[in-house]
C-alpha cells in the first residue's frame, strides 16, 4: 500500500515533525512518521526501509542538529536512490554538510518566516508534487556537477547499503538458504551476479547527478584493467567472499570497493580516492585520500592504531590467515607443523580482516600460501582493507619483508595491468616482519 508522505527528522526536532504530521493528514494525505508507525518488536532499520519504498514523496526536516543524526542522512539517501520526490523544510537556517549537502543540494526547499508560514508552503508543495506523480510529470531534474572526493565518498556509501540490502532479502528466501558451494573455493556466480547488478544501477543513478562516468570493475565482472577506456573514474568491487559466507551463516562483511580518479579522459594515471568496506552488522569504513585517514562512517575522529605500542612477539598475536583455497590450507599446515607460533590463529582473510585488523580485532594478517605456491590476491581482494589499514596507521609489507605502498602499489596496479601483490600486515611494522620472514623460511616447509 502506497503512503504518502514519509517524515524524515532529527530527534530534537520531534515536535515541528510532529506538527507537520498533523497538518498533511488534516488535508487526508496519508503520513509515516516514527516511532508511531513502527509496531512493537520490528525491527527499526528494516521498517524505515519498507515505509520509503512504499512512499510517494519524503519531507526532510533540517536544523543544525540534522547533519548529526545517525537515521536521516540514511533516510534522504534510500529516498534518493529509489527515486522518490523529496521535499526539504527548514527549522531554522542553517548550513548542510556531509550525506545532507549532497543529496539535498539543488533541491527546492522551503524557507518561510513562521513556523506555521512554513508548514501551509509545504502542505502546498506536497499536494503539487502528489499531482505531478499521479499525471506521470517528470521530478525535477538535478544539476550535474564534476566530482569531488565528497561525491565518491556518496557513491561508496551507495553502492555498500545497495548491496547489503539486496543480500538480506536473498537471505530470508528459503531457496537462497539451501544453496551451498559445489566445490569448496568456488564462487556461487549467480549471487556475484546479483551483487553486481544492484551496483550497477547505484553507479547509473549516481552518474545522473555527474559530469562523469564510472567504470565497475572486480569480482566476475571484468579481470581486464581499464587504461584503454576513456571513462574518468573506476571502482573496483569484492563482493564474493562475504556474500558466499553469508548463505553459510557466516559472513563477514557485505562488499569492498575503492575508487580511482583521473584528471581527464586523456589516458592521464588513475589516482585512489576513495576505499569502503561494509561489515555484516552494517559499519560502514571509509579511506579518504584527500584526507589521507580512515574513518566508521558518521563518525568524525579518524580511525587510529596505536603503533607506539612495542611490537609482539608471534607467541602473543592473535593473527588471522587468507585461507580460502585447498592449496592454502596444505601450505598453512605444513607451515604449522610444528606447532602455531600464534596465540590465536583463524583461517579467512583479505579485506573483511585487512579491516578487522584496523579496528584492532588482530595483531596482523597474512597469506600463508605467498611465499609458497606462489599464490596471491588481485587487486580488489587486498586493496580496499589495505587501503583503510594504511591511512589508519597499520603497516603493510611483501612477504620478502619490504614496506609495502599500498596507494602506490594500488595505482602502478591501475595504470599498468598488475595488481597481484601478497602482503603481510600487522599493528607494527616489527611484527609484519617477522611473520614475513617465518613465512619466507625454508626451515618451517
Amino acid at each position: 500500500m502506497t503512503t504518502d508522505v514519509f517524515i524524515s527528522y532529527a530527534t530534537v526536532d520531534r515536535v515541528f515533525a510532529d506538527h507537520i504530521c498533523s497538518r498533511l493528514e488534516a488535508e487526508r494525505l496519508k503520513c509515516w512518521i516514527a516511532p508511531r508507525d513502527i509496531a512493537p518488536g520490528q525491527d527499526w532499520s528494516r521498517a524505515l526501509v519498507e515505509a520509503i519504498n512504499s512512499i510517494n514523496i519524503l519531507v526532510v526536516v533540517l536544523s543544525s542538529q540534522t547533519s548529526s543524526s545517525k537515521h536521516v542522512p540514511r533516510e534522504v539517501e534510500q529516498a534518493d536512490r529509489n527515486g522518490k520526490a523529496i521535499i526539504p523544510i527548514y527549522v531554522e537556517d542553517c548550513d548542510l554538510s556531509g550525506q545532507l549537502s549532497y543529496y539535498l543540494d539543488g533541491l527546492q526547499a522551503i524557507h518561510s518566516k513562521s513556523a506555521q508560514d512554513s508548514v501551509d508552503e509545504l502542505a502546498r508543495a506536497v499536494q503539487t508534487t502528489l499531482g505531478k506523480i499521479q499525471a506521470g510529470a517528470a521530478t525535477p531534474v538535478i544539476r550535474r556537477k564534476q566530482a569531488n572526493d565528497e561525491d565518491y565518498v556518496a557513491l561508496a556509501r551507495a553502492i555498500c547499503r545497495s548491496i547489503r540490502e539486496q543480500l538480506s532479502e536473498m537471505v530470508t528466501n528459503e531457496d537462497a538458504l539451501t544453496i551451498a558451494e559445489p566445490v569448496h573455493g568456488k564462487e556461487i556466480k549467480f549471487i556475484d551476479l546479483a551483487c553486481n547488478r544492484v551496483a550497477r544501477k547505484a553507479i547509473s543513478q549516481w552518474e545522473s547527478r555527474h559530469i562523469t562516468g564510472v567504470y565497475l570493475m572486480g569480482e566476475d565482472i571484468d579481470d581486464n584493467f581499464p587504461p584503454s577506456t576513456s571513462l574518468p573514474v573506476a571502482c573496483i568491487l569484492d563482493s564474493l567472499d562475504g556474500t558466499q559466507h553469508w548463505l553459510r551463516g557466516k559472513n563477514l562483511y557485505c562488499t569492498a570497493l575503492s575508487i580511482f580518479e583521473r584528471a581527464d579522459a586523456s589516458g592521464s594515471p588513475f589516482r585512489l580516492r576513495v576505499s569502503a568496506i561494509q561489515q555484516a552488522d552494517g559499519t560502514l569504513l571509509i579511506a579518504r585520500e584527500d584526507l589521507r585517514a580512515a574513518y566508521v562512517d558518521g563518525r568524525t575522529n579518524p580511525i587510529q592504531l596505536n603503533v607506539r605500542n612495542a611490537a609482539k612477539e608471534m607467541g602473543s598475536a592473535h593473527v588471522c590467515t587468507v585461507s580460502r583455497r585447498p592449496d592454502h590450507y596444505r601450505v598453512l599446515v605444513r607451515h604449522l607443523a610444528s606447532g602455531s607460533p600464534f596465540s590465536g590463529l583463524y583461517t579467512f582473510g583479505g579485506n573483511p580482516a585487512l579491516a578487522d585488523l584496523a579496528l584492532g580485532t588482530y595483531d596482523a594478517v597474512f597469506q600463508p600460501d605467498a611465499s609458497s605456491v606462489g599464490d596471491s590476491q588481485p587487486i580488489w581482494d587486498w586493496l580496499p582493507g589495505g587501503h583503510i589499514l594504511a591511512r589508519s596507521g597499520g603497516c603493510i609489507h611483501a612477504i620478502d619483508g619490504s614496506p609495502l605502498d599500498v596507494v602506490g602499489a594500488a595505482e602502478a596496479s591501475m595504470n599498468t595491468g598488475g595488481g597481484h601483490y601478497p602482503y603481510v600486515a600487522a599493528h607494527t611494522a616489527q611484527l609484519s616482519m617477522i611473520i614475513a620472514q617465518w613465512l619466507s623460511s625454508d626451515s618451517q616447509l
